[in-house]
């Protein structure tokens, strides 16, 4: 039985997410865990129950991993895919086995084993391979109107909050419905409040969303796909301040090129343009978005958080001693930190729009677009290239992702892929129109700057840390007492 809650976890979890989208069940999700958990005979049970768990999980989200055989032999995709289930489940097995060691020693029971779980959870996001972050936090980011608490403590506050309400209520679930009632009432009257309104006048963002094959641009294609492109984006140019193409639209480092720079912008009729696109820099070859503008073309963002296996190879120089050179290839380097650039100006404003950017998996990443709002980014873009994903639920997933960026900073985010989804999500989270994935077209979305600060953006994770921090204290004032599971 306490191995089937286990199980039976990991599917709630899932579930809540997308493409389910059942979100309320984060709530309850971990209810099943926390239990066997609680019963478990001793720590290392209970560590093994938390990486079942998380293995689970693990396998279940990256399911889209397997379309990756289309691009590579299928053990090698497979030994991945297993790889990077082991490795994820492992935070959370630390968690459960942790948390219920310290339950056994020190005053709070089972609030240990929610705390190490919200720690685990969060803190995978910033491990060597930490992706995809938070999946907690990703069922709460499309719960409306729950998910506007965000904008005040964060998805790592709301992880937080409900893993230790969960834990809590198995030990003492009286006392745990109470607290879940009152939290759930106050952020339902948290997600009510009438935020001021954004009298700011708005621009319009044009979308393309081209549905290029990955095999296109592995092949060499970058000519026809960037004619393909500027056929798509031409219906936009009359009416649009700003167009966006998706990460990587081209392989050729097209910034590099003089002319090629210059013939764009006669094509886009000297619109500014927003693209991904590598280009070469005094590091290396960097993952970038670019900005042509006129005739001037540039970077503006490069990315700092490569996903492994796909833009880097860890380990590069072990594989290829091992004579596995061709399968490493050339990886991107970790890219410059790049100030909020200028592009589009609404109509009859002074100011022009100022842009935080991401790319692609960077959606899962808070604090870069914190930073980014900071340093004045009065709106939020992500380029993704989902083409590796075909029709699975990955797209969707990033997307949900790069929802809770939007709330936490109160800021419009333009959300632009190569085979969807693309659209605009308003700083509120409301998912305006979007392309949906697998399909080929351009949107019309429509920005509204925004200058102030939100508290997530002005404190960060301020109230993980205050939770944290007096979690310590406890600890060590408490220290060595012993206590066995109902001490919740």
């Amino acid at each position: 039985m306490r191995w089937l809650g286990v199980g039976l976890s990991a599917a709630a979890v899932l579930v809540a997410g997308s493409p389910w989208n059942a979100h309320w069940v984060v709530s309850v999700s971990l209810i099943p865990l926390f239990y066997a958990v609680f019963h478990s005979k001793h720590v290392t049970e209970a560590s093994l129950m938390g990486w079942g768990h998380g293995l689970l999980v693990s396998l279940g989200y990256h399911t889209w991993m397997w379309t990756l055989t289309a691009f590579a032999p299928w053990p090698a995709v497979g030994g991945v895919y297993a790889a990077l289930a082991i490795y994820l489940g492992l935070w959370f097995g630390v968690a459960t086995g942790a948390g219920r060691w310290l339950a056994d020693r020190v005053p709070g029971g089972m609030l240990h084993v929610g705390m190490m779980w919200a720690v685990m959870d969060m803190a995978r996001t910033w491990g060597p391979l930490g992706t995809p972050s938070g999946s907690i936090g990703m069922a709460w980011g499309g719960w409306e109107p729950f998910n506007q608490v965000a904008s005040l403590i964060g998805v790592s506050g709301m992880v937080v909050i409900s893993s230790l309400i969960q834990a809590y209520g198995v030990a003492q679930w009286r006392r745990g419905i109470v607290w879940a009632l009152l939290v759930g009432v106050g952020w339902w009257g948290v997600g009510h409040l009438i935020w001021p309104p954004n009298q700011a006048a708005p621009i319009t963002v044009g979308l393309v969303q081209a549905n290029h094959a990955q095999t296109l641009k592995m092949e060499g294609k970058d000519q026809a796909l960037l004619a393909d492109y500027v056929r798509l984006s031409r219906p936009l140019l009359p009416h649009h301040d700003v167009i966006v193409w998706p990460e990587t639209s081209l392989l050729y480092p097209l910034l590099d090129d003089a002319a090629g720079r210059k013939w764009l912008a006669n094509q886009m009729g000297n619109r500014p343009l927003l693209m991904g696109v590598p280009a070469l820099t005094p590091a290396g070859l960097v993952n970038a978005v670019g900005l042509i503008d006129g005739q001037d073309g540039r970077i503006v963002y490069e990315k700092k958080h490569l996903m492994p296996f796909g833009e880097y190879w860890p380990l590069a120089g072990v594989w290829r001693a091992l004579g596995l050179g061709d399968v490493v290839g050339e990886s991107f380097v970790v890219g410059q930190d790049h100030p909020p650039f200028e592009a589009a100006r609404a109509p009859k404003e002074k100011k022009m729009i100022r842009w935080g950017a991401g790319i692609c998996l960077e959606a899962i990443n808070p604090g870069g677009f914190r930073s980014a709002t900071l340093a004045g980014a009065t709106a939020l873009v992500v380029v993704a290239n989902n083409a590796w994903f075909f029709d699975s639920p990955a797209g969707v997933q990033l997307r949900d992702m790069a929802r809770l960026r939007a709330i936490e900073n109160r800021r419009d985010l333009v959300f632009c892929s190569n085979s969807g989804p693309s659209g605009v999500i308003e700083q509120t989270g409301r998912v305006a129109p979007f392309l949906p994935v697998a399909t080929r077209g351009v949107l019309s979305g429509t920005v509204r700057p925004h200058e102030g600060l939100s508290l997530y953006t002005r404190w960060g994770d301020w109230l993980m840390g205050v939770m944290v921090i007096g979690w310590v204290i406890l600890i060590i004032t408490s220290w060595p007492y012993s206590r066995r599971h109902g001490g919740a």
